[in-house]
C-alpha cells in the first residue's frame, strides 16, 4: 500500500472546500426575486375633511321701490329738442320675508325611491316637512387668481327643484360639491316659515325611503335656528335693479312717461352657522349645541397590511357612525376610482360567536362585539382578490390575483349611508392611508 504525504490530502481537502464555497456564492448571487408573496404595511389615520356637511342661514330681502313720473315737451318734433318739463317722484319700502336656505355638501346618492330631505322643528316640537328650491352645484374646476395667484374655486349651478321640492336623492358624481335647500314661505305647499322665530326652532336634513309627511330617526344633520346664536351679517349693496316703463302719455308736443325703479338689497339675519353632523337630539329651545346631540367626529386610528392577494386594516378606538350610517373601506388609485375591500367588522377572535363579526348595525346595536359607549373599541376590515382560494377569507375583492394592488395609491375608511346605496369612495372619508411608493 502507497501512502499518500498527509500534507498533500490535506491540501486536495482545502481545494474541494473552496470550490464549494464559490459555488454556492455564485449561487446566491443569481437569486432576484423574494422568497414568498410580496407583502407590504402601512399607517390609517383621520381625515373626516368631506364628511357631509354644509351651513343654514335666513335671508331678508328689502326692497326698495321708486315711481317716477315725467313730462317732456317737444318729444314729437326731434329727439335733440326735449325739454323736461316736470318730474314728480313716489317711494315705497318694504321687507320681505326671503328664504332659508339649508347648503348641504358631500350627500351620496341613495337609490330606489330614497331621498334627503328637509324638516323644520317649531318651538312646541312639531317636525313639519318644508319645500322649497333646490339647488346642486358643480364644482367646474378651480383657476388662478391673476392678480393674487390663488387658487379660486368656480361652480356652476342647475336647479333640481325648482320650487315645490325639499327632497334630493344625492349625487355619486365627484364633480357635485353641494346641493342647497331653499326654503321660501311663499312657495306651493310650504305651510312653514321658517323665517319666523316663533315658529321654527331648528332645521334639520333626514333620510327618507320616499319622500315622506313625518321624519325618520335618521337625522344627521341640523342647525338651530330659533336661538339667537350664529353669525349676523348685512350688505345693503344693490343686488339689482328693474326699470319698467309704465305707461305713456302724449298730447300734442307733451309726452308723460311713467316709470318704475326697484331695487333690491339683502341682508343675512342671525342664525347663520355651520350644520352639524352626527345625531340630533331633538328639541332644545336654550342651547344651540343640546347634551343629548350626538356630534359626529374622526377619531381611532389603524395598522394596515397586505400580503399577496389579502389586505387586513385593524383599526381602534373608532367612534360608532350616526344613526343610519356605516362603515366600509375601499382602496383608490390616482385617477379616484376606488375598490370595495368591504365593510367593518369585529376583530379577529379564538371565540367564533364574536370573531369578525358584521359591524353593519354599530350605529344601533350596542350588543355587537367590543362596542363601548360611543366607541368601537377594536375591528377590521379584511378580504382577499376574488379567485385567489385564501383560506378564512371572503375571497370577494375585486381585483387579480396577482400584482393586486398595483397602481393604487391609498386605503378610504367612510361613512355610507344605508338605505341601498350605490358605493364609492372619495365622499364622507374618516380615515386615509397611503400605500408604499413600491406598490403604486
Amino acid at each position: 500500500m502507497t501512502r499518500r504525504p498527509q500534507s498533500g490530502r490535506m491540501a486536495l481537502f482545502a481545494v474541494l472546500v473552496s470550490g464549494a464555497f464559490l459555488a454556492c456564492q455564485s449561487s446566491l448571487t443569481e437569486v432576484t426575486e423574494a422568497v414568498g408573496p410580496r407583502s407590504f404595511d402601512f399607517a390609517v389615520g383621520p381625515a373626516g375633511s368631506v364628511l357631509p356637511g354644509g351651513a343654514a342661514y335666513r335671508e331678508l330681502v328689502r326692497t326698495l321701490v321708486q315711481r317716477h313720473q315725467v313730462t317732456y315737451e317737444g318729444v314729437l318734433v326731434t329727439s335733440d329738442t326735449v325739454v323736461l318739463l316736470a318730474s314728480t317722484n313716489t317711494q315705497d319700502t318694504t321687507a320681505t320675508d326671503s328664504a332659508t336656505t339649508v347648503m348641504v355638501g358631500s350627500l351620496r346618492h341613495l337609490s330606489g325611491n330614497g331621498v334627503y330631505q328637509v324638516w323644520a322643528q317649531a318651538p312646541d316640537g312639531t317636525i313639519s316637512p318644508v319645500v322649497g328650491r333646490v339647488t346642486e352645484y358643480t364644482h367646474v374646476f378651480d383657476q388662478l387668481d391673476p392678480i393674487t395667484g390663488d387658487s379660486v374655486f368656480v361652480a356652476d349651478s342647475s336647479d333640481v327643484a325648482a320650487s315645490g321640492g325639499g327632497t334630493y336623492a344625492g349625487s355619486d358624481d365627484p364633480l357635485v360639491d353641494s346641493v342647497a335647500f331653499r326654503i321660501i314661505p311663499a312657495d306651493p305647499g310650504n305651510t312653514v316659515n321658517p323665517f319666523v322665530n316663533t315658529q321654527v326652532n331648528a332645521v334639520l336634513v333626514t333620510i327618507e325611503s320616499a319622500q315622506a309627511t313625518t321624519p325618520s330617526n335618521v337625522r344627521f344633520a341640523w342647525r338651530r335656528l330659533g336661538i339667537a346664536t350664529g353669525g349676523s351679517t348685512s350688505s345693503d349693496a344693490v343686488l339689482r335693479a328693474d326699470t319698467v316703463l309704465l305707461a305713456t302719455f302724449t298730447v300734442g308736443s307733451v309726452r308723460t312717461d311713467s316709470i318704475e325703479v326697484t331695487r333690491y338689497a339683502r341682508r343675512r339675519l342671525t342664525g347663520t352657522g355651520a350644520l352639524t353632523f352626527g345625531n340630533y337630539g331633538g328639541l332644545d329651545i336654550v342651547n344651540a349645541a343640546s347634551p343629548n346631540d350626538y356630534i359626529f367626529a374622526p377619531r381611532g386610528a389603524g395598522l394596515a397590511g397586505a400580503r399577496g392577494p389579502e389586505m387586513s386594516v385593524d383599526m381602534e378606538e373608532l367612534a360608532r357612525p350616526p344613526v343610519g350610517f356605516y362603515y366600509a373601506g375601499y382602496i383608490v388609485d390616482a385617477d379616484g376610482k376606488g375598490v370595495l375591500v368591504d365593510t367593518l367588522r369585529s376583530a379577529w377572535s379564538a371565540d367564533p360567536t364574536v370573531s369578525r363579526v358584521s359591524m353593519y348595525d354599530a350605529d344601533v346595536n350596542d350588543l355587537l362585539p367590543d362596542i363601548v359607549a360611543g366607541e368601537i373599541r377594536h375591528s377590521q376590515i379584511r378580504n382577499c382578490a376574488a379567485g385567489s382560494g385564501q383560506n378564512s377569507c371572503q375571497n370577494t375583492m375585486a381585483l387579480p390575483a396577482d400584482n393586486t394592488f398595483t397602481g393604487y395609491v391609498n386605503f378610504q375608511l367612510k361613512l355610507e349611508p344605508k338605505g341601498g346605496v350605490a358605493l364609492g369612495p372619495n365622499k364622507s372619508v374618516t380615515h386615509l392611508g397611503p400605500l408604499p411608493k413600491a406598490v403604486k
